[in-house]
């Protein structure tokens, strides 16, 4: 059977992801490593408070919504979701090891069958997005060399790759997920416009921005929910995406978001590097955060 994604983690956002992309009318295949997950949603039943036993039944017994915990399903998917979960850890940072653990799984099933060329009878290059809240950098280097090595093929090529931020409301009956704005990067151009294709189908608006690392941006720092100025995390961001290692020299500048009630401190100034070049990057990300926030 052909399945046009797969959800792997069917927790608090998987599971409802799939639920959705399922009752719109794509085919989907749950993957999970916990064998009691498995057993209740192919009995119709729901582990998850604010998901109704009967959304789950319906999508199985429809055909829609199949589970399973082996990963070489994987050969039989178009896309592949990413929803594995990332606790903090001892320096309060996002512990990647189940993205990493999931990449080594899956990197082997990644090749098409007639070599990566669309044809009629599918065999598609295969879309891997990575839901997962993270640190910027995660999509675009740690997974990104976990499956290319895992696989032998090469991202932007033989497979497209991209970030869109995990945007569930755990525990709140009324949250729908097709009506929640979704933030979406890809890898490369070709990358982005697959991941629009995929998520398209289930969410109502789309927010593109122009790399996996911006995406990343906004599932890391949330721009919902703020108690911290939000473009002082853009800069040192930016600073740190630079290398610099020297002792970062501090200059303010505040703007205001009346929408969002929140004033932000922009440090703008570093050594090491040339003061315009930073500047002129500071300002195209603070620019897509507008973008983003327009659209919130």
């Amino acid at each position: 059977m052909k399945f046009d994604l797969s959800i792997i983690g069917l927790g608090y956002v998987g599971l409802p992801l799939g639920l959705q992309f399922a009752k719109s009318g794509c085919r989907v295949l749950g993957l999970d490593i916990d064998p009691a997950k498995i057993k209740e949603i192919e009995a119709g039943r729901s582990y998850i408070r604010h998901i109704p036993a009967e959304d789950v039944s319906m999508q199985v017994k429809a055909g829609r919504f199949s589970v399973s915990s082996d990963f070489s399903k994987i050969r039989d998917c178009e896309a592949v979701v990413i929803c594995v979960p990332t606790p903090l850890n001892k320096n309060r940072e996002p512990d990647i090891s189940y993205i990493l653990k999931t990449g080594e799984a899956i990197a082997p099933f990644l090749r098409p069958e007639n070599g990566g060329q669309k044809t009629e009878g599918g065999g598609r290059k295969k879309l891997v997005v990575l839901e997962s809240t993270t640190y910027p950098g995660t999509t675009d280097e740690d997974l990104r060399m976990v499956l290319e090595k895992g696989s032998g093929l090469k991202v932007g090529v033989d497979f497209h790759l991209a970030f869109s931020p995990e945007r569930e409301d755990p525990g709140n009956p009324q949250s729908k997920v097709a009506e929640i704005p979704k933030v979406v990067g890809g890898l490369t151009p070709t990358c982005l416009e697959r991941t629009k294709e995929l998520y398209g189908k289930a969410i109502k608006k789309l927010v593109p921005v122009s790399s996996t690392r911006a995406a990343e941006l906004v599932g890391k720092e949330n721009l919902l929910v703020m108690d911290i100025p939000l473009l002082y995390l853009v800069v040192m961001l930016t600073v740190l995406e630079a290398e610099v290692e020297e002792e970062v020299v501090l200059t303010y500048h505040v703007l205001e978001f009346p929408f969002l009630q929140v004033e932000a401190e922009v440090e703008v100034e570093v050594t090491q590097i040339q003061a315009s070049a930073v500047i002129q990057e500071i300002q195209e990300v603070v620019l897509e955060l507008l973008h983003i926030i327009a659209y919130l």
